[in-house]
């Protein structure tokens, strides 16, 4: 056989013994380092095969999904492999499908406990089937509204923004008027100012009234019977 092409059959099988290398790679499952968790969904959305199981925040990777199938009942049956056996996850844990992101990325399962504390306890026993939380669908939730009602509901928005507005150009003279009133009021408070602050007499002898109406207040709050009886001399 030709050098040339015994060269090239060689290149061809190290070229295809290197993609099965790694598509079997990739496929590796480390489960005998684990235990398995069946969770069961009604909805699981764009959830995975090899997707993520974390942990709280989602932060901590505890494990992944194995597998999804359907069950008799017409559920979803997820099968998690939770290779931390450091992490317990007692009876109780929420266990929902997030989303990397603001909800376009990737879909993973967070493992939520119960609890804060979970030391001490006792962690779901391995092979056990229990109950997610399903997301939220929006086909179904736009499936449930009455598209007459919500155009009802928008068109009653639109005449009352419609409203709104025409009174606000029917008053704009009556706005400006008020606004204007205002800032004279403050003008003149503030011409108030100026003058107390340029009369000694007219702003001692306020000063005077404010103090004596302030020790009148405090007697009338010590003794309320002076404004009925005479003080005993």
């Amino acid at each position: 056989m030709d050098k040339k092409i015994k060269l090239g059959l060689f290149f061809i099988l190290t070229i295809t013994l290197f993609v099965i290398g790694i598509i079997g790679f990739g496929k590796i499952k480390l489960s005998s380092s684990g235990y398995k968790i069946y969770i069961d969904y009604i909805f699981t959305g764009d959830l995975r095969v090899n997707g993520k199981v974390a942990y709280r925040g989602g932060g901590i990777v505890i494990g992944y999904i194995d597998d999804i199938q359907v069950n008799k009942d017409g559920t979803l049956r997820v099968t998690t492999i939770i290779t931390d056996k450091n992490i317990i996850l007692p009876e109780g844990t929420l266990f929902t499908i997030q989303a990397v992101g603001f909800g376009l990325g990737e879909k993973y399962i967070m493992s939520t406990p119960p609890v804060v504390d979970t030391y001490g306890m006792k962690g779901i026993t391995p092979d056990s089937i229990v109950r997610g939380v399903d997301p939220i669908s929006l086909e179904s939730t736009l499936s449930g509204v009455d598209v007459d009602s919500l155009n009802e509901i928008i068109f009653d928005v639109y005449e009352v923004l419609d409203s709104l507005s025409t009174m606000l150009v029917a008053n704009d003279k009556n706005i400006t008027s008020s606004i204007g009133n205002i800032n004279s009021t403050f003008s003149n408070v503030s011409d108030i100012t100026g003058k107390l602050s340029s009369d000694d007499k007219l702003y001692k002898d306020i000063q005077e009234t404010i103090a004596n109406l302030k020790a009148f207040s405090e007697e009338i709050k010590d003794n309320p019977s002076s404004l009925l009886f005479a003080p005993e001399k």
